[in-house]
């Protein structure tokens, strides 16, 4: 695709944002007692689960990304896990579970928006179109099915 390096920067640039807000005010100390949440406020869980929506998508436009969803699994689950365990060192931080797995949740809903919003797409002019029992695909999809 043409724009990959739009998508790519964009992705730094939400990486970079996140990493910022994750461990911000950057005063590092070794804790005296070790401290983990499990329930976020309603506020704090539906912000954790939005802020990874567009990883998802950015992640599931880059072309060469094959598994879309699975990549963004990945991502960001090891996204958040170094924030949460950076924050152990972080007075005023503390790592949470459910920060974890709603990041991690919010990318994998990402992803699969994007997926959809994808195959809700007519084909463009000029590609090519295979019809099949699961319905029409475009020569892209069947490329990445190969």
């Amino acid at each position: 695709m043409r724009d990959n390096g739009f998508v790519l920067a964009a992705l730094i640039g939400w990486t970079t944002l996140f990493l910022v807000a994750g461990l911000w005010p950057f005063r590092f100390h070794w804790p005296s007692y070790w401290r983990l949440d499990f329930w976020p406020t309603p506020i704090d869980g539906l912000l954790n689960f939005l802020c990874f929506l567009p990883f998802g998508l950015l992640l599931s436009r880059v072309s060469f990304v094959k598994t879309p969803v699975v990549t963004a699994c990945i991502y960001c689950l090891s996204l958040s896990s170094s924030v949460e365990l950076a924050q152990v060192f972080l007075r005023g931080r503390t790592p949470s579970v459910s920060d974890l797995t709603l990041n991690t949740l919010g990318g994998v809903v990402g992803a699969l928006v994007f997926l959809i919003l994808r195959s809700n797409q007519p084909p463009t002019q000029g590609s090519q179109v295979k019809s099949t029992t699961a319905g029409t695909l475009r020569a892209r999809d069947i490329q990445m099915l190969d």
